[in-house]
C-alpha cells in the first residue's frame, strides 16, 4: 500500500513493474514457498545519519534489483524518517538515494523507488 500512496507524490517513487515481478513473491505461492522467500537484509546498527544525508540530486547509478537487494536496509527508525521525508526531498529535486549506513554501497546512487520498496 505504501507504493500506491507514494507514487501519487511523484512518479520516481513508483516501483517499476519489472522490478515488482522479480523482487516480490508471486501471489500464487504456496504458504511453504512463501515462508522460504528471501527478505531484505536489515542493518542492525542504529543509524547516526540524518534522513537528509540519504537524498541526492544525482542521477541513479544503478537500477539493478539484484545489486539493490544486496544492500542492507537502514534500521526501522531511519526508514520511517526516509518515508516521511521523501516527499519534500523529491519536490526539492532529489533524484536518487545514497546509503551512508552501508559502507559497501555508499558510493552508489540508487533510484528513489527504493524507499517504498
Amino acid at each position: 500500500m505504501l507504493s500506491l500512496t507514494l507514487r501519487y507524490i511523484h512518479p520516481s517513487l513508483e516501483i517499476p513493474a519489472n522490478v515488482q515481478a522479480e523482487a516480490f513473491p508471486d501471489a500464487t505461492l504456496s504458504v511453504l514457498d512463501f515462508l522460504q522467500f528471501s527478505l531484505p537484509i536489515t542493518s542492525g546498527a542504529a543509524s547516526r545519519h540524518n534522513a537528509s544525508e540519504f537524498f541526492s540530486n544525482e542521477q541513479p547509478t544503478t537500477q539493478d534489483i539484484k545489486t539493490i537487494q544486496k544492500i542492507p536496509i537502514p534500521p526501522a527508525k531511519t526508514l520511517a524518517l526516509l518515508v516521511t521525508g521523501c516527499k519534500a526531498a523529491v519536490l526539492s529535486g532529489a533524484r536518487s538515494v545514497k546509503c551512508p549506513h552501508a559502507p559497501s554501497a555508499s558510493a552508489q546512487s540508487l533510484p528513489m523507488w527504493i524507499i517504498p520498496y
